[in-house]
């Protein structure tokens, strides 16, 4: 398991206080993880993929994937939380979700 370097658990910190806001959850506990494909949100953890955080180590610049996985997730956990939506609502709902705040952080960067 690879730790996050502070200055990516600062940006983290912020996305995810941002998503919190935004979505009701509470913000998640982050863990590493060596060879996960996405980030996801289980339970109160957010999986952390470890090329993430070496993209950060290399590029100093938070990978546009791992904005795009967390608030995904986010949203999806918030939207089966409150219920009411099909499943293929539930997935179009997170994705656009997640798409408007890529789309939303790199505008304000």
């Amino acid at each position: 398991m690879t730790d996050l370097p502070p200055a990516l658990k600062v940006e983290l910190g912020k996305l995810l206080a941002v998503l919190q806001q935004d979505t009701g959850e509470a913000a998640p506990r982050v863990v590493v993880v060596r060879g996960a494909l996405r980030a996801s949100v289980g339970g109160s953890v957010l999986s952390l993929p470890s090329s993430y955080v070496d993209h950060w180590n290399r590029f100093n610049v938070v990978p546009t994937a791992m904005i795009r996985d967390v608030a995904y997730s986010l949203k999806k956990t918030s939207l089966l939380r409150h219920g009411g939506l099909k499943p293929q609502a539930v997935e179009a709902d997170a994705m656009a979700y997640a798409e408007l705040v890529l789309r939303t952080v790199n505008e304000t960067e």
